[in-house]
């Protein structure tokens, strides 16, 4: 199956952005290498990549555990002159965020986003709160919590759990 996405196979890649979802199908073939050696070989194939292309390869590097790869691949998304999309800063949350130790460049990220006049959504919000629970900060996830309400969004499953698991982390620090 990995075969059939190989990096020499472009056809309409970059003019076709539903096309990005095969990205995301090698990351969850946990194939995160072939989806940077594909939208790196664009390039050399005269094929401009584009942001849907970008958020799928830093999708990919959130699925890889790829934190490090993917705030590079937001750089050069920026660099480039593209415009990153919620989805795009999303997606580099939730690699920060899966990165454990990398939850404070999650909530910057997160907080960017705002000074960057991007709408920020649930899912963001969830991304966000998920960091601060790897990195053990429940009064900061109490904090986005209410923000999230102040901004009138809706909590959702993910949101919820984010920051239950976050206070039940913090509850069991206070009992040892």
């Amino acid at each position: 199956m990995v075969a059939a996405f190989a990096p020499t196979d472009h056809g309409r890649w970059g003019s076709d952005p539903r096309l990005a979802t095969r990205l995301v199908e090698l990351a969850k073939l946990s194939q995160w290498q072939l989806s940077l050696a594909t939208l790196r070989s664009m390039g050399s194939q005269k094929l401009e990549a584009n942001v849907f292309l970008c958020s799928a390869a830093i999708t990919a590097c959130e699925k890889g555990s790829q934190w490090f790869t993917a705030l590079g691949l937001l750089q050069e998304v920026r660099q480039s002159g593209m415009e990153p999309t919620v989805i795009t800063c999303n997606a580099a949350v939730r690699a920060c965020a899966a990165g454990g130790s990398s939850w404070l460049l999650a909530v910057e990220l997160f907080a960017e986003m705002s000074r960057a006049a991007l709408e920020r959504s649930s899912v963001s919000y969830a991304a966000a709160l998920g960091s601060m629970s790897r990195g053990g900060q429940w009064q900061a996830a109490l904090g986005l919590l209410r923000s999230m309400a102040a901004a009138a969004l809706q909590g959702n499953a993910f949101t919820c759990s984010a920051a239950i698991n976050t206070c039940a982390l913090a509850a069991w620090h206070v009992v040892l």
